[in-house]
């Protein structure tokens, strides 16, 4: 189940992530799963763990990122690396594709802008910012890798990431999720190496695809989401005027009231 936890402030947060910790996971030896943003949350939550309770042992805290990966790896029961898909890695293929590829049809503008100056820093800071983008893309966007990937578009950033991904072994992010998804309309979760329940702790920003897989993973075990909310009210609520506007004329034509 997907509990959901509201507060403004961390602290009140932090009162009702004490009250699950104490209530014990059944497997003894199991760590307790809290997610965080930064390694500096890790260290404040268990230093005010071990202020409030005495001890804080036996608690696991990885970032959103690499606990996707452990999920993924625990499904799909294979040996994933992460480095064959990193932003490290993109810049060196970008690195090494760009000059052969500058010249192809799509890659018009990268060639102007690589004609002139000092090229190969040039070629760095671009391979630099193809490298964070594509990064990205993964985790934000992996509809639309995949339909790279499918030949469904020809502009050069489509070419280029079709080009890197022969250099690549092994699946990517955005891949693994398509077969995790599939597997598990296939066979279930197995709960083998899966944390009894998973704490996500002020976490303030979660990419479509991670908050996807934790609904997937909520239908099999509990998963705690702890938010830092400024407003008790519904974010939804927030309309511009533009919107009011356009909502106000449908109500006059539907004659009603405003």
């Amino acid at each position: 189940m997907l509990h959901l936890h509201l507060s403004n402030r961390t602290e009140v947060l932090f009162d009702k992530l004490c009250e699950l910790i104490a209530q014990p996971i059944k497997e003894i030896f199991q760590p307790e799963v809290i997610v965080v943003e930064r390694k500096g949350m890790a260290r404040w939550l268990s230093q005010q763990l071990a202020v409030r309770q005495g001890i804080a042992a036996n608690i696991d805290f990885p970032l959103p990122a690499g606990f996707m990966w452990n999920v993924l790896r625990a499904q799909l029961q294979a040996d994933l690396h992460e480095s064959s898909f990193s932003k490290d890695t993109f810049l060196w293929y970008s690195l090494a594709l760009l000059p052969e590829l500058k010249t192809s049809s799509g890659f018009e503008a990268i060639q102007r802008y690589l004609a002139t100056g000092e090229i190969e820093t040039k070629t760095y800071q671009l391979s630099y910012q193809i490298a964070d983008l594509f990064d990205q893309y993964l985790v934000y966007r992996p509809e639309m890798i995949l339909c790279w990937e499918a030949g469904k578009e020809q502009h050069w950033q489509a070419q280029l990431w079709r080009a890197m991904r022969k250099l690549a072994n092994g699946t990517h992010w955005a891949g693994l999720l398509e077969n995790f998804k599939s597997s598990l309309e296939a066979d279930g979760l197995n709960p083998d190496g899966l944390p009894e329940r998973i704490s996500i702790f002020a976490v303030s920003t979660l990419s479509p695809a991670y908050i996807e897989l934790l609904a997937l993973l909520a239908q099999y075990i509990d998963v705690h989401l702890y938010i830092i909310n400024p407003s008790i009210n519904y974010w939804g609520d927030i309309v511009s005027e533009q919107d009011l506007a356009r909502l106000r004329d449908v109500w006059r034509k539907n004659g009603r009231p405003d």
